[in-house]
């Protein structure tokens, strides 16, 4: 007898064809689902590639700059507070203000810079970081979505990290996608200005040197909270928008992450009104 004429090969056979067919019919719909999220994406991977190709002369030109500095000024006599900038700019803190003898001997003796910011925003239980909270609430441009950041900054004081760092972050991107004028390019363009005055005169008003704090330090933060990390990589120690909103940061956040989030979004409020009157008060620095 052919084995293969057997009725309970056949049946056999047939079951398993009826099983594939089941199972084709249950894989469908997935497959379906990863090729619409493959289309849905498409637009976004085109985006992310056009926006590296942005960036990459201001990445270029901040390097330059930072070259600059580098070489002006070892050459004159500037304050200490500036002295640090190199420590401070990779830790994600947009400064402006100059620091304390102590804190700068601190910075320059390499003790740790996120202890060491974070006992300077502590003093008068966070009224730094307090007054900046208050000074963002009240900007015009945030008036639109004044809801949005009540809401994040009572998830802050109530210390919920992770979540008000998310919150902060979608006000960051929506006043950055509602403000017309080109911070990166401009504020770099200013802090070329100041160099090329610290060159040519050896001299800067500390009124100046606070403005090249605020330039290079919120271009640094800018950089390195947009930067493409895959997320396949190892988490990033760092702040990164993109890990922030799409949820795959596990670490505990930080009081310290929020209020350098903080910083940043208040520094892009006030470079919008260095746009705005082609010139700072000392009052905005305050």
């Amino acid at each position: 007898m052919d084995y293969f004429e057997n009725s309970k090969w056949q049946a056999f056979s047939e079951e398993i064809k009826l099983q594939n067919e089941k199972f084709k019919n249950l894989i469908q719909p997935v497959v379906e689902s990863i090729e619409n999220y493959q289309r849905a994406m498409q637009p976004l991977v085109e985006t992310l590639d056009k926006y590296r190709e942005l960036i990459q002369p201001y990445v270029e030109k901040l390097d330059w700059i930072n070259c600059r500095i580098q070489t002006i000024l070892p050459k004159v006599d500037i304050p200490d507070n500036l002295k640090v900038l190199s420590k401070i700019l990779d830790s994600q803190y947009v400064f402006w203000k100059p620091f304390s003898e102590n804190v700068t001997e601190s910075i320059m003796m390499e003790v740790g810079i996120d202890e060491v910011l974070l006992e300077v925003e502590s003093k008068n239980d966070f009224e730094s970081s307090n007054l900046l909270i208050e000074g963002c609430g009240k900007h015009k441009l945030m008036m639109h979505i004044k809801l949005l950041f009540t809401e994040t900054i009572n998830s802050y004081y109530k210390g919920n990290y992770n979540l008000s760092a998310i919150g902060i972050t979608a006000v960051i991107d929506n006043i950055l996608s509602k403000t017309t004028g080109d911070y990166s390019h401009k504020s770099l363009d200013r802090c070329n200005a100041i160099l090329d005055k610290l060159e040519k005169d050896r001299y800067l008003e500390q009124f100046e040197y606070e403005k090249m704090l605020l330039f290079l330090s919120f271009n640094r933060m800018k950089f390195s909270f947009y930067k493409t990390i895959d997320f396949s990589s190892v988490e990033p120690l760092s702040l990164n928008r993109n890990w922030l909103m799409h949820g795959r940061v596990e670490r505990e956040l930080t009081r310290l992450d929020c209020i350098k989030l903080i910083r940043f979004l208040y520094s892009i409020l006030l470079i919008s009104d260095l746009d705005d009157k082609e010139e700072f008060t000392k009052e905005n620095l305050e």
